[in-house]
């Protein structure tokens, strides 16, 4: 399994855009959600963002468990449900370096946010 990363950026009208970056996968022949984009409409909304807002949806409920001690973080307040920005995935992919290491997480740019998932 190799590291991929989010890029996310709370400086924009709506501060729950979410964006994808570092890995390049192959799904064959495919229509991308965005212009010149990697991910179709399928993997966007049935893989990327519904893992992140199934994840978002525990800590609202208050049963997302914290890795280290392996207690529910206490429940979030206020959480709307990430959206797809394609110019935000234009921006993260020019950001970010385009491969993944098995071994080491991608750096991430100063003043930024970086989600990671194996």
């Amino acid at each position: 399994l190799s590291f991929c990363s989010f890029y996310h950026e709370s400086i924009l009208p709506s501060p729950f855009q979410i964006a994808t970056a570092a890995c390049q996968v192959d799904f064959g022949d495919y229509e991308p959600h965005c212009k010149n984009g990697q991910y179709d409409e399928e993997y966007i909304y049935g893989f990327l963002m519904g893992s992140v807002n199934y994840r978002r949806s525990s800590l609202v409920r208050g049963v997302q468990p914290n890795s280290y001690t392996k207690t529910a973080i206490p429940a979030g307040q206020m959480m709307r449900e990430l959206d797809w920005s394609c110019a935000l995935e234009k921006k993260a992919r020019s950001l970010l370096k385009s491969d993944c290491s098995d071994d080491e997480m991608p750096a991430i740019p100063t003043n930024r946010t970086g989600f990671f998932f194996k």
